[in-house]
């Protein structure tokens, strides 16, 4: 079986000394028009897929729809809305469909796959990853959303190599006679996409804070809401992220790492349950998630500088500032 860079040189080959029917097969298209958002409606299509070939320069134009452009071979400045993005052989962009974009070949002999994705595409793929699934969430508003005009994510797929097979099997399936056959180009960009989402944390964006913001505005809600049982690994598994790599983003947005904002959670909260309430201080320790009593009392002192007994006693009757 040949590998990418065989198949690509025999693409390159066909490209430049093939007749022009095996030509309309490269399924060759032109930025600006590549894709017919209505038609592919009519047809029944989410997904749409073609090839930009040994262009110069292509001025600023939009579309209605998502596009991914792959570099197969070359380098290319992609302007969107201002924002200048290079892109090498081997990257992968998403752009929202709101944006405007205009493309610059660097290099002779570029190839630049372009795939349009419908919005009800995306929103399917959020649909299946769960409505709850924060950072699918996130990727949808962030390609489908009006308001986040000029957003994209560049992605290198030779970072995670179940991307690059993928795209090169959709383009080569298409190739070799495959074309009518679009729940497999549907399904296979869903797990491309699914595989973004596993590791948007690589991704380079417009905004990169916007994405960190989610991240640690994320952690203190699911502290907020599990502050007894919530761990980082849990949260790491919600978010598709590794945790040494979540960790880092939460310390870096917030000044606090996660354990640190877990335990003001607690605290805060035992404090509330002290003097808002009869309940015992020992069943107050485990309301908020800890397992040892005599931690929680040193961590208690070591913050208010008394025991939670004396905090009581003196804050729970004049219902002073506490916190």
């Amino acid at each position: 079986m040949q590998n990418i860079q065989e198949r690509l040189d025999a693409y390159k080959k066909l490209n430049d000394e093939g007749t022009d029917d095996e030509k309309r097969r490269l399924l060759i298209v032109e930025p600006g028009c590549a894709h017919d958002a209505a038609r592919m409606r009519e047809n029944g299509e989410l997904i749409s897929i073609g090839v930009y070939r040994n262009f110069t320069r292509f001025e600023e134009h939009q579309h209605s729809y998502i596009e991914a452009l792959l570099v197969l071979h070359g380098s290319i400045i992609n302007n969107i809305d201002g924002k200048r993005v290079s892109m090498d052989e081997g990257e992968l962009l998403l752009i929202n469909r709101f944006s405007s974009q205009g493309l610059i070949c660097q290099s002779g002999n570029t190839l630049v796959l372009s795939i349009a994705i419908l919005p009800e595409y995306v929103d399917e793929v959020y649909r299946l990853a769960g409505n709850d699934d924060i950072t699918a969430a996130f990727t949808a508003d962030l390609l489908v959303g009006e308001n986040k005009k000029g957003e994209y994510i560049c992605f290198k797929p030779s970072d995670v190599t179940q991307i690059s097979k993928l795209l090169d099997n959709m383009l080569f399936s298409r190739l070799e006679g495959d074309a009518d056959k679009n729940w497999l180009l549907e399904t296979t960009m869903g797990l491309i996409f699914f595989y973004i989402l596993d590791n948007l944390q690589h991704a380079a964006m417009r905004s990169p804070s916007r994405y960190e913001n989610m991240v640690a505005m994320t952690a203190l809600d699911y502290i907020e809401h599990n502050y007894c049982d919530g761990t980082l690994t849990d949260l790491s598994r919600r978010l598709h992220m590794p945790t040494h790599t979540l960790s880092r983003m939460i310390k870096k947005t917030t000044g606090f790492n996660f354990k640190e904002l877990l335990l003001q959670k607690r605290l805060i909260k035992s404090v509330m349950l002290l003097c808002d309430t009869d309940t015992p201080i020992s069943e107050i320790v485990q309301a908020v998630g800890y397992e040892n009593n005599s931690y929680y009392h040193r961590v208690f002192r070591e913050k208010y500088n008394m025991t939670p007994r004396i905090f009581r006693g003196r804050y729970s009757k004049n219902k002073q500032i506490r916190l």
